[in-house]
């Protein structure tokens, strides 16, 4: 049986850009800070994107878990660069998910 915590990072264009990368990370929050548990990135000349960041964790162990993301586009002279990240509001525990 595999017990996870899952989140995801997506990058959308309207347009198909000539530059396009999404990178996420996912911490969890322990007495001493951060924990880094995972990270992933996808990158390429496409409309969308999406970096699943899945961690196995201990059956029932509970933690507040934080997601940040990078995205990064170019369409003809316009660059974007947003970061930003999500925090769960309290302690999640960890339950029965997929792979």
């Amino acid at each position: 049986m595999t017990y996870t915590i899952n989140t995801h990072v997506i990058g959308r264009c309207k347009v198909t850009p000539s530059a396009h990368s999404v990178e996420g990370k996912l911490y969890r929050l322990r007495w001493f800070g951060q924990e880094h548990l995972k990270s992933g990135k996808r990158s390429g000349a496409k409309k969308y994107h999406q970096v699943n960041l899945n961690k196995k964790c201990k059956k029932n162990s509970k933690y507040v878990y934080r997601a940040t993301g990078r995205f990064y586009s170019k369409v003809g002279k316009k660059t974007l660069a947003v970061s930003y990240y999500n925090q769960t509001p309290k302690k999640e525990t960890c339950v029965k998910g997929g792979k």
